[in-house]
């Protein structure tokens, strides 16, 4: 009798076990449904949404003056100095982020010094890009005719009808000083004999060598993807002249 007594309870036990785990599941289940329910109406509140991919969404995500010859899987090795009178490759990378499919895409490339704004290198038409897909332009920038100083490269991508976000059609690129062709390494105003001893360190060195042991696109004057004789006899026709001859 004591024995069927104690199996009573244990199942009584057992069954109040199961009651109790299956009210707290319950329990918990509730709990979670009403966070989710109060943080919904939270966002509708605050007007916060989750991402979404805009149906159209122009950027210009980069632009690099550089030299032509580069390879455009890699990053591309800034050209920062430029002799005036001389070129230089701008690369520009313009990627479609939207939903659909754009056709027409102006992109403009302007420069920018402390005395002028926005001044036109170059208008692109892109006759078609396709949704989440990307392009690299590029086009010369020749220096003839401006002063020496520091300018400021940059794209713009032409808003498309219904573009909501053109925060991000406008991309600055770092600045480029335009100064005495040869002038690249000491930077004091002169082309001197520490430029051409540069120049000549980088004799035959082009675009597909690492920027870290021997490339340097500052050392190619006349913008014709390798250093060589040309670059040298441009150093030895401005040896010693500077910015205020």
């Amino acid at each position: 009798m004591f024995h069927n007594f104690y199996r009573e309870i244990k199942f009584n036990n057992y069954k109040m076990g199961k009651l109790l785990n299956r009210t707290v599941s319950v329990f918990l289940t509730g709990l979670l449904l009403i966070g989710m329910v109060t943080l919904i109406m939270n966002v509708k509140r605050l007007g916060i949404g989750f991402a979404e991919t805009p149906e159209h969404d122009i950027v210009v995500s980069n632009v690099v003056p550089s030299t032509p010859g580069v390879n455009l899987s890699a990053p591309i090795p800034k050209k920062t100095i430029l002799g005036r009178g001389y070129s230089t490759t701008i690369y520009v990378a313009v990627e479609n982020q939207g939903r659909n499919t754009e056709t027409d895409l102006q992109i403009d490339i302007y420069w920018s010094n402390s005395t002028h704004f926005n001044q036109t290198i170059y208008s692109f038409v892109i006759s078609e890009l396709a949704a989440s897909t990307f392009i690299i332009l590029n086009t010369a920038w020749n220096t003839g005719g401006l002063m020496y100083g520091n300018y400021t490269i940059s794209g713009y991508a032409v808003p498309v009808l219904g573009e909501e976000n053109i925060t991000n059609n406008l991309f600055i690129g770092s600045d480029v000083k335009v100064g005495v062709p040869c002038d690249i390494y000491w930077l004091d105003g002169y082309c001197n004999m520490r430029d051409i001893g540069y120049i000549t360190s980088h004799f035959m060195t082009t675009p597909t060598e690492p920027q870290e042991t021997g490339w340097d696109p500052n050392a190619d004057i006349n913008n014709d993807g390798v250093v060589n004789m040309r670059d040298i006899g441009i150093a030895a026709n401005n040896f010693y002249k500077s910015e205020w001859d």
